[in-house]
């Protein structure tokens, strides 16, 4: 009985390189039908060095980048965690379905304007600008003008960004352009200027299908200073999950910021300086309807399986004061408020000076545990010979 293309694809998916060759040589109806790997779906760039992965399939491979895009025509993920040529990345505009786009933010602040375009197409839903494991905090990598401005082309659902500043006029534009589909604002990782509350507060109001939100310590830890009357604008939005940072141990303050709380929230994730037993912690928290998480303050790499453990973007980090230090201190070590104005001691630079300070600051351009308190056809020929070389290129440093 002879199998549809339909099943032969289905088998192909869950072949290694080497079986996908084989197959593929049987016949030239097979050549021709697997001269494309519809199944790849994913793909990540550092350097040299590419992986390319579907849902039973991963692969790294030193193979061009243009025959991966010229065989793998359904790419709609991509990572870029290190590149040495902008150029390099233009060749992603042939790609007509991204949807997720993750980038180190050096190599997204060495980017010119018209390779932004590039990435920031119209079907992109989900923007996660990241910092590297080996790279620092800086309080001059400010997200610009023209950058947002590419950004907000596509009609995001998620954003995530880490070891960016964001300015309140910037952030601003950013929800008020992204109101009627954002869903996730995770930027724990991002710097904002705390004296500076109510406008970033009165922004986030504004995203009336937000429904998971990380707030920034820049922009509210919990402590023993009074709660802004504006933190009760969390109560008008539909959220179902929040972290917040607490820097100092303060049950009132705590009480505070959970009559905030949406009725919603079904999350409420806990990143906290001060180890506390749990029986402490546990009377904040024990007759909550939603569920509470206790986490470490640790820099994360989740180790996603298609990447082949290659991932070297943080997927979780805090900017934590003291901001103007590059590293994660604790208040034990450096004392130092969390509502400290920070942009005070910011010059702006220009794109010159950005471009070239993210550039030579780019090294190459378990999330932590939580404790849960909650109560309970060509020719066949030309076309087996493209095939031939592909594969080949994948077995050379390929693994299935």
């Amino acid at each position: 009985m002879e199998l549809s293309d339909d099943v032969w694809n289905v088998i192909f998916s869950y072949l290694d390189v080497t079986a996908r060759a084989n197959i593929a040589s049987v016949n030239k109806r097979l050549s021709s039908l697997f001269s494309t790997w519809i199944d790849i779906t994913m793909l990540s760039i550092k350097q040299d060095n590419l992986c390319i992965a579907g849902d039973n399939f991963k692969c790294i491979t030193k193979c061009d980048l243009k025959l991966v895009l010229q065989h793998c025509p359904n790419l709609n993920n991509i990572n870029i965690q290190a590149i040495r040529d902008e150029n390099y990345l233009k060749q992603l505009s042939k790609i007509e379905h991204l949807s997720v786009l993750t980038i180190a933010s050096s190599a997204f602040n060495s980017l010119s304007f018209s390779c932004l375009n590039t990435l920031c197409m119209k079907k992109l839903r989900k923007l996660c600008i990241l910092q590297r494991y080996d790279e620092l905090k800086t309080i001059q990598n400010i997200l610009q003008q023209s950058q947002l401005m590419r950004i907000i082309t596509a009609p995001l659902v998620s954003i995530q960004l880490s070891g960016i500043v964001l300015k309140p006029n910037i952030f601003n534009e950013l929800c008020n352009a992204l109101k009627e589909t954002l869903s996730e604002l995770l930027i724990c990782g991002a710097l904002c200027n705390p004296p500076d509350f109510d406008q970033y507060i009165t922004s986030i109001g504004t995203l009336i299908h937000l429904k998971i939100l990380d707030i920034p310590p820049s922009l509210f830890s919990c402590c023993h200073r009074a709660l802004p009357q504006k933190m009760f604008i969390l109560k008008t939005l539909n959220l179902k999950k929040i972290s917040v940072y607490v820097h100092y141990y303060s049950a009132s303050n705590i009480a505070q910021f959970l009559s905030t709380m949406p009725k919603t929230l079904e999350e409420l994730i806990i990143f906290r300086t001060t180890e506390l037993d749990q029986m402490t912690w546990s009377r904040d928290f024990e007759k909550l309807p939603y569920k509470v998480y206790l986490c470490r303050l640790d820099d994360v790499i989740f180790e996603q399986s298609w990447m082949c453990d290659r991932n070297e973007l943080l997927s979780h980090t805090l900017w934590l004061p003291p901001y103007d230090h590059v590293h994660n201190f604790s208040r034990l070590d450096i004392p130092a408020e969390w509502y400290q104005d920070v942009f005070s001691t910011i010059r702006e630079m220009n794109n010159q000076e950005a471009v070239t300070t993210a550039q030579s600051n780019s090294v190459s351009t378990s999330r932590s545990e939580f404790v849960d308190l909650s109560p309970s056809n060509e020719d066949a020929a030309v076309t087996s010979n493209i095939s031939a070389q592909t594969v080949q290129s994948f077995v050379e440093d390929g693994r299935g």
